[in-house]
């Protein structure tokens, strides 16, 4: 495969891993790469605060599509606020918890308290199992996020061209 391919099959894997449509993720490559900071760091920190991938490594949700459906139907409250844009970047210190109103549905009364007893989160978010409050407490790293630093660096290569 030449090089512009691999180059592409990097960027689809890793676009396709946060459930990004190509104009969102470009944006979302473009100001990481306007950024001054490490271009690897400022991509995986813009994919990985997305409110939507925030909900799942919380283990609210059990996949990104999942999350993606509870921030879009409102369940979810941002520091009291409901927010309901997936792509809604949360901040260090931000507290994620449910809706008063949908702790009530079966959802978040019996199955979410099944796999969430059994669920482990990174060390840049933190949960309370039983009231479901999360708080993003830093930055991810890069064995966190589960991204490879090869494709990172040939999506930087491919949109810099």
């Amino acid at each position: 495969m030449s090089e512009y391919g691999q180059q592409l099959n990097s960027k689809q894997k890793v676009r396709n891993t946060y459930r990004m449509l190509e104009k969102q993720f470009k944006n979302n490559i473009k100001s990481a790469l306007a950024s001054k900071k490490d271009l690897s760091e400022a991509i995986m920190s813009k994919l990985e605060h997305r409110l939507d991938n925030v909900v799942y490594r919380l283990g609210i949700a059990q996949s990104r599509d999942q999350a993606r459906q509870l921030v879009n139907h409102g369940h979810i409250l941002v520091n009291g606020k409901k927010v309901s844009i997936p792509s809604y970047e949360v901040k260090i210190g931000d507290e994620i918890k449910i809706r008063e109103g949908s702790k009530k549905s079966p959802f978040f009364s019996t199955l979410a308290p099944q796999w969430l007893a059994k669920y482990e989160t990174p060390a840049w978010v933190e949960i309370d199992k039983v009231q479901i409050v999360g708080k993003v407490k830093g930055h991810p790293t890069l064995d966190e996020s589960g991204l490879n630093p090869n494709d990172l660096q040939a999506i930087i290569e491919y949109y810099s061209r």
